[in-house]
């Protein structure tokens, strides 16, 4: 059976370096402030479209965010695409050197230009959208 479905795909990066000290996730040293940046951190989106209908995987340079941050994050894309949150998936590089999204000291200020950052991403996405092809072939015996 052969159908023709019509995909559109995209990818887009950005990158999610502060300019700011922020405290480190998961490094462990005595002040877990950055100190500079030796290798820069970034975000990228794969984004998916078939009749109006997105679907966005989103790869991010972090140890991770809490459920109630994810939430938030996932519900700006599913909103921005005007799609289900059911359809937006958050994946981590697991990163020790990524800033802490709860510290005290520009955490709240990082998050936030997380998610800047990363609804840009998004929409570069969105605008670079076009047809893809997938096959594959299968031999049974």
């Amino acid at each position: 059976m052969h159908k023709n479905i019509i995909w559109n795909v995209a990818f887009s990066e950005v990158d999610i370096t502060p300019d700011f000290q922020t405290e480190l996730i998961g490094c462990y040293r005595p002040d877990s402030r950055s100190q500079g940046v030796l290798h820069r951190l970034s975000a990228q989106v794969l984004l998916f479209e078939n009749n109006n209908d997105f679907y966005c995987l989103t790869a991010i340079d972090s140890l991770g965010l809490t459920v109630s941050l994810s939430n938030k994050l996932r519900s700006a894309i599913a909103e921005k695409l005007n799609t289900q949150l059911s359809h937006i998936m958050l994946n981590f590089s697991h990163t020790h050197s990524a800033p802490a999204p709860l510290s005290p000291l520009n955490g709240e200020r990082y998050f936030c230009f997380l998610m800047e950052q990363i609804m840009t991403c998004v929409e570069a996405a969105k605008q670079k959208l076009c047809p893809f092809k997938l096959s594959w072939y299968s031999r049974i015996g």
